[in-house]
């Protein structure tokens, strides 16, 4: 398993990241999906090319947090766009 940092949101993800899921894919027998600090739907979008999903974690605590019992309808919303961007 190759790690690359730890979870949570962030701008910029490691220049070879590519490189390191195309080379997981080569050797796994599973989907390799990317999911350290993706939260916008540019990021999705990229990842996905090459990754066989992406995982979003940090993000929906976000939500969840900012929004409280009203999160609900936020983390659809934002679920929606993310969804549509891959």
């Amino acid at each position: 398993m190759i790690w690359l940092g730890v979870t949570g949101v962030r701008n910029e993800f490691a220049n070879n990241i590519k490189e390191f899921v195309v080379l997981a894919k080569k050797y796994a027998k599973v989907p390799v999906y990317v999911g350290f600090g993706i939260y916008a739907s540019w990021q999705a979008k990229n990842i996905s090319q090459f990754a066989d999903g992406v995982i979003i974690g940090s993000a929906i605590v976000k939500i969840i947090a900012e929004h409280k019992e009203n999160s609900a309808k936020e983390v659809k919303k934002y679920i929606k766009l993310m969804k549509e961007s891959i």
